[in-house]
C-alpha cells in the first residue's frame, strides 16, 4: 500500500523535521501537485499505476510506477 500526498496543503508551514522516518521515500519541499496515470494491459492481464510529483515549474521531482494483476473489473 502506498500513500501519495501532494499540493500546497502538503507543503505545510515550512517547518520540516530534520529527518524523516524510513518509510518516507521522497519529500519535495516545494509547492507541487500530483499526476496519476493508470494503464491497463489486456494482453498481460496487468495494470500499471504511475504517480508523478510535479513542482511549480513543471519539473517531475518524483516518479513511481507499480504494476499489479488485474482482478476482475467493476464499473466505478
Amino acid at each position: 500500500m502506498r500513500e501519495y500526498q501532494v499540493g500546497p496543503l502538503a507543503a505545510g508551514l515550512g517547518m520540516y523535521p530534520d529527518t524523516f522516518p524510513p518509510e518516507v521515500v521522497a519529500s519535495a519541499l516545494v509547492r507541487n501537485y500530483g499526476f496519476i496515470r493508470i494503464e491497463p494491459d489486456d494482453v498481460s492481464g496487468t495494470a500499471t499505476l504511475t504517480f508523478e510529483c510535479i513542482d511549480e515549474n513543471a519539473n517531475v521531482v518524483y516518479r513511481e510506477s507499480v504494476t499489479s494483476p488485474r482482478v476482475g473489473s467493476r464499473p466505478l
